[in-house]
C-alpha cells in the first residue's frame, strides 16, 4: 500500500504555472517540479479544496 500525501493548493499551483521572473518563486516552482516527479509516482495523493 502507497503512503497517502495531502497536496496544499500552492503545491499544485507551482506545478501548473509557467516559470516565475522572480528568483525565490523560480526556485520553488523547480524544487516542487523536482518534488512531483519523484515522489508523487511512488505514493497515493489526495487534493482538498479550500
Amino acid at each position: 500500500m502507497k503512503p497517502t500525501v495531502y497536496l496544499e493548493s500552492t503545491v499544485i499551483s507551482y506545478v501548473a504555472a509557467r516559470p516565475s521572473r522572480d528568483l525565490i518563486i523560480a526556485a520553488h516552482q523547480q524544487i516542487t517540479h523536482e518534488w512531483w516527479e519523484k515522489t508523487l509516482p511512488k505514493v497515493k495523493y489526495l487534493y482538498l479544496q479550500s
